[in-house]
């Protein structure tokens, strides 16, 4: 049975042909590969399957179900994925030219090296030339990902088309290396994106979201950056000289202040001490502290949220009960530091330096019981050394932990529900009551 006989493909029939793909992986007899070309098969099951190197090309797939499926190194060029749901997929080296994935939902998935650029089926018309297949139900030649949603998706070394992903969720997602040159993610979710080593080249980021992205080491010659937010993105104003910004959101410098960081923090010391009836609270929020030194300084309480501290050094520092959502501290030190009960929501602070460092949860004054957790709720903490640290009873959901340092960690009580683990380092640790339902790449 091939693609070129069966053009209505029902469950039964796809599960027979998958049962026989999965004998034609392991070489046993009855076995044959998957080849189910321009079929009509809107909403099946493929989950959990094992289907690489198989044949889907110009097929109708809406609203299927791809969820865990290893699709690597198949070709589903011009294919429909329309709300297709593939959470957690395999697509490594995945033909993917063509296709529109328009709604579909991709989190977590694993896109590396795969080909999202336009491309046609062709067919010849009554006077022998070559002309796009027209009125077909599955992709109209240019990749299309509007609203998808590629939440944590690795794209790395991916090569993606022009009218890629406007109005899409990449939250987290990893585009190192990706080729995206002249792609539109116009008014797309871009918070915490690692484009390193990406080609960006008039690429339109105009209205993006770009907190926390990584965008240093990028090729950025005329990208469109327009509108789009640059506030705690990893990005030098030298890096962004080619490229257009205008009414771009960016980072208060210093300079700009109306005083001077000398005076922010003695006046939030004098606040401190008197309990907040003298002293002003220091406010840095959106403020650029790149490579600033702040260490040995009590900042408690303070608002940084959405600040840059990338490369700053808060050596021994307190930032108890302080703001630090969507704030960027990558290669920042905060080894010895005081953060009880701080707030890093969304934060990236990957490569960081947190040893020692004391982020348990914080006593509520006037009982001796109640305390205040501190909460890095989808955290970026990749890489960081965070050997002797305590996160005791602190919030870890869906944090990014990969191949950070937690040996010898205190993480009594603290919750890591649908953290990623992957590559850490946990000897030692204590774990005593941690919530590890849903955490992936838990290696002790």
């Amino acid at each position: 049975m091939n693609g070129e006989t069966a053009r209505l493909l029902n469950q039964s029939m796809l599960d027979d042909a998958c049962n026989q793909h999965q004998l034609h992986l392991r070489g046993a007899s009855g076995g044959r590969r998957l080849a189910f070309n321009r079929v009509k098969a809107k909403g099946l099951d493929f989950s959990g399957r094992d289907l690489r190197d198989s044949d889907l090309i110009g097929s109708l797939l809406a609203d299927g179900n791809f969820v865990e499926t290893n699709l690597s190194s198949s070709n589903l060029f011009a294919a429909n994925l329309d709300g297709a749901d593939m959470r957690g997929s395999i697509m490594v080296r995945v033909d993917l030219r063509g296709v529109t994935m328009n709604r579909a939902n991709l989190e977590g998935a694993d896109l590396r090296k795969a080909d999202l650029r336009d491309g046609f089926i062709l067919q010849k018309d009554k006077h022998g030339n070559l002309v796009p297949v027209a009125g077909r139900e599955a992709g109209h030649g240019q990749a299309f990902l509007s609203d998808a949603n590629l939440t944590s998706a690795n794209l790395t070394d991916a090569r993606l088309s022009r009218g890629f992903a406007n109005r899409t969720t990449l939250v987290n997602a990893n585009l190192t290396n990706a080729r995206l040159n002249e792609a539109d993610l116009s008014n797309s979710d871009l918070r915490g994106v690692v484009f390193a080593g990406a080609d960006l080249t008039r690429t339109n980021l105009k209205g993006c979201i770009l907190n926390g992205a990584i965008l240093s080491g990028a090729v950025l010659d005329g990208t469109n950056f327009d509108e789009a937010d640059l506030t705690a993105a990893h990005v030098r104003p030298y890096e962004l000289s080619k490229a257009s910004t205008k009414n771009t959101i960016l980072p208060r410098s210093l300079d700009s202040l109306e005083r001077s960081i000398q005076m922010i923090i003695r006046d939030h010391l004098r606040w401190i001490e008197t309990l907040g009836r003298d002293g002003i609270q220091a406010t840095l929020s959106r403020v650029d502290l790149y490579n600033t030194d702040l260490s040995d300084m009590d900042l408690s309480a303070g608002d940084f949220s959405y600040a840059t501290l990338t490369k700053s050094r808060c050596v021994s520092s307190h930032f108890n009960m302080a703001n630090l959502a969507h704030s960027l501290g990558v290669e920042a030190s905060l080894r010895d530091a005081q953060l009880r009960g701080v707030n890093m929501d969304h934060c990236n602070f990957s490569a960081a330096n947190l040893e020692n460092a004391d982020l348990s949860a914080m006593p509520i004054e006037g009982t001796s019981i109640r305390k205040w957790p501190s909460s890095l709720k989808e955290a970026r903490l990749d890489g960081a050394r965070m050997r002797g640290a305590r996160f005791e009873g602190a919030l870890l959901h869906r944090a990014s932990l990969r191949h950070a340092d937690l040996r010898d960690a205190d993480l009594r009580n603290a919750s890591l529900l649908d953290a990623d683990l992957t590559g850490a380092d946990l000897r030692d640790a204590i774990l005593d009551g941690t919530d590890l339902r849903g955490a992936v790449g838990l290696r002790l």
